[in-house]
């Protein structure tokens, strides 16, 4: 324990060379330039005029990535005069897209492009996100002509789930879509150096067998799209994500190493007559290997942050500037900012600052300083405190097994995984330079490497796995709380971290535990509240009552996952209990069922029902509230034996209904209308707003004064039908769709406060 004084004195040291005008004017003006860039990058948004039309374009292609379900995400850039095109015939491979409605756009569509052509602004210069299916991808510098469909960035919202939409636009994608007919041209384009590194890293890894090589790619090359959905997710949830791909850790390795190997031959070879010398020389090589990392890897902000900072640190060493290391993060911070200011939209940056701060908070003002082992000890809980809350603020949740996952992982990383992985492909890259005996003997020291690289890639992905199967899959996080409690957690965990008293840490550990609050519904007994989620083209519900919660569907699956984790569990714990009491399918297609084994994994047991056990015009009671489940009888198709299901507050003339109709089709409709009341408050459309429902006796009956479509943007379904949608205006029913609208929320004891989640964002 230290005193207050040499506290202060400390911190003092700390700020020491600070100037203080200077640095607020610096804040300032970096902080305009920030808001700056930002409205550049949405301006740089393609225009509506070229969204949903055939697009004829010449690009380059920057980056190709593998995508999660299928096909390949290829990051291109328009290299000249784009033009509205009616459909060619196939000029290449056939990439025609047949998930997304732009790829059966009709002739109309086409020719309000070719109308809007001569006005619609170029495209020339601007990044877009593109899926490419079925054949083959193209390579890295490779230009092609190609008809394309297009759309602004877009992504779901829903509450504390992921803004794929703000990721898009800090990253400079001015667009997405998709590639559907392409023209190679002729070879002329410069590969970029870059990309011929990265390939040549690539083959250098995938050749000799490795497990895991698509790992060791990224921690190379920051390349994650090889890694698969369930590492992902293993690093995920036991918190050491910020291993799996390039980060400031490994850099930093890298950097000790090389400064190592350079000191003592610099000093051998005459640099020893000015002591301080060698060490700058070896310095600067360092540090330009950082920034060469941060180049290599995409300019990400946890890398950069150690090149931009160990190159003030030595700029400052060589000007002789009595200033502190807080003084070079903070100043790399503002170089990293004005270098890359959209990377300060996205939370890897703040995290990464973040946890050098944190870790100078703590250690500057105790010296003198722990000895390393135990040091690196205490690092990782100092860590551990102080971004815990941090990252429940800035993301939404924070794995509760990080620090003993950290301590699994870090040390297999740091002292194996990353030196045998860059000194193998060192001894592959002499081996391939130089010819004659030596290259069978560079080989094998580069193939023994690299195999015990991905070894240890292995032993951390078993060690995380037995660490995680010791806790329930719901317990291994916290988060998800009101950003009041985080700011508080947050707050707690730096007086904690001080040199305080012990009453004082006492206090400050429990402030930490708001963290660990759940979310109070704050329903009122005898009333309901649905939130419709955000999906796509799908559907999912959640419905609260005073104590309970039902899941109606979960959302849309795939043959390598499903959207649960990402889309519905955080709606889920963010809302309300993080607890489910019952599961309701209305029926077993992909759309409505894809993520059911998801929550039957992570909540265990879960009660379901579904429409192999859907008993007609039964049901139960929660809080003062009806639901009863209806199916109709005798039909054959899934769809119209969707199990459905009403939901009723029971106070006398106060009674608020609302209908989830799940995928019933017209025929389905009329015989489940005798058990309908002729008015409903809410109604989740059939079947997404399918022409082949809500007919006119349907919509006529209920007369719903609210009316939700579960559809995905632009689906090739064309939901909701025009048609449908005329008829619910004809009854002067309001409409939302999450399409446009994001998560929707709808509560019986305020009906008429419809909250769209989107616009609320905005």
């Amino acid at each position: 324990m230290i005193d207050q004084q040499s506290f202060h004195r400390a911190f003092l040291r700390c700020g020491y060379g600070l100037p203080r005008y200077g640095l607020v004017l610096a804040l300032f003006l970096c902080g305009i330039y920030v808001g700056w860039a930002w409205m550049l990058a949405e301006d740089a948004i393609i225009p509506k005029c070229a969204t949903g039309v055939d697009l004829k374009v010449t690009a380059v292609v920057l980056d190709v990535r593998p995508r999660a379900h299928n096909g390949w995400a290829i990051d291109i850039k328009v290299g000249s005069r784009d033009q509205p095109t009616k459909r060619m015939p196939l000029l290449g491979s056939n990439l025609r897209d047949t998930s997304d409605s732009a790829a059966n756009a009709d002739t109309t569509e086409t020719r309000r492009g070719a109308a809007l052509g001569a006005e619609c602004p170029s495209l020339t210069g601007k990044r877009l996100l593109l899926g490419w299916r079925e054949r083959g991808p193209p390579r890295i510098g490779q230009s092609f002509v190609a008809t394309v469909k297009l759309k602004a960035p877009w992504g779901p919202a829903n509450p504390g789930a992921f803004d794929y939409e703000r990721w898009l636009i800090a990253a400079g994608f001015a667009g997405t879509g998709y590639v559907r007919e392409v023209h190679y041209l002729e070879e002329g384009a410069k590969v970029p150096r870059r990309s011929q590194w990265g390939q040549y890293f690539k083959s250098a890894l995938t050749d000799r067998g490795l497990v895991r090589a698509s790992v060791l790619q990224a921690l190379v090359t920051g390349d994650g799209g090889g890694v698969v959905p369930q590492l992902w997710e293993l690093f995920r949830l036991s918190g050491t994500i910020h291993l799996l791909i390039i980060s400031g850790l490994h850099v930093s390795v890298l950097s000790v190493m090389l400064f190592g190997l350079l000191l003592l031959p610099l000093r051998l070879i005459g640099l020893h007559r000015r002591r301080d010398l060698p060490a700058l020389v070896a310095g600067a090589v360092a540090c330009a290997g950082a920034l060469w990392m941060g180049w290599f890897t995409g300019a990400g902000s946890p890398v950069m942050r150690v090149g931009v900072m160990l190159s003030v640190m030595l700029a400052l060493r060589l000007f002789q500037h009595p200033s502190s290391i807080g003084y070079a993060l903070l100043l790399s911070m503002l170089i990293t900012s004005a270098a890359m200011p959209l990377q300060v939209f996205r939370s890897g940056f703040w995290l990464s600052y973040d946890a050098v701060a944190v870790l100078l908070f703590f250690f500057l003002p105790r010296r003198p300083a722990a000895p390393k082992l135990s040091g690196a000890i205490l690092a990782q809980v100092v860590m551990f405190v102080g971004l815990t809350p941090l990252v429940a603020l800035v993301i939404g949740e924070a794995a509760l097994v990080a620090l003993p996952g950290n301590y699994l992982a870090v040390p297999i990383l740091t002292l194996v995984t990353v030196p045998c992985l860059f000194l193998g492909l060192v001894f592959h890259g002499i081996g391939d330079v130089i010819s004659g005996a030596p290259t069978s003997l560079l080989s094998w020291i580069a193939s023994s490497m690299l195999h015990v690289a991905d070894f240890s890639i292995v032993l951390i992905e078993i060690l995380l796995t037995a660490l995680l199967e010791l806790a329930p899959n719901r317990s291994v996080s916290i988060g998800f709380v009101s950003p009041l409690a985080s700011v508080f957690a947050v707050v707690s965990a730096l007086i904690l971290l001080l040199p305080v008293r012990n009453y004082v840490r006492i206090g400050a550990c429990g402030g930490l535990l708001a963290l660990g609050l759940q979310v109070n519904a704050e329903v009122p007994r005898g009333e309901f509240c649905i939130r419709v989620v955000d999906v796509g083209q799908g559907s999912a519900a959640l419905v609260d009552t005073a104590r309970h919660r039902l899941l109606v569907d979960t959302g849309p699956g795939f043959e390598t996952g499903s959207l649960a984790r990402s889309r519905i569990l955080p709606v889920l714990r963010s809302t309300g209990k993080h607890d489910l009491d019952l599961a309701l399918l209305s029926h077993t297609d992909r759309d409505h069922a894809g993520g059911l084994d998801f929550f039957r994994h992570y909540f265990r047991p879960l009660p379901e029902l579904g429409p192999a056990n859907c008993p007609h015009n039964q049901g139960w009671q929660w809080d003062g509230v009806r639901f009863t489940t209806l199916q109709a009888a005798g039909l054959k198709t899934d769809n119209d034996r969707s199990c459905t299901l009403r939901v009723q507050t029971e106070v006398p003339g106060q009674r608020r209904t609302a209908f989830f109709s799940g995928d019933i089709s017209a025929l389905a409709e009329e015989v489940l209308l005798p058990h309908l009341p002729p008015q409903v408050d809410f109604l989740l459309a059939p079947h997404h707003g399918s022409g082949s429902s809500s007919s006119m006796a349907f919509v006529r009956h209920l007369a719903p004064e609210l009316v939700i479509y579960s559809a995905g943007r632009s689906n090739r379904y064309g939901h909701p039908h025009p048609r449908v949608v005329l008829r619910y205006r004809w009854e002067g029913t309001q409409q939302v769709n999450t399409a446009s609208d994001g998560a929707i929320q709808w509560c019986s004891y305020t009906p008429a406060d419809v909250q769209l989640h989107r616009r609320q964002a905005k």
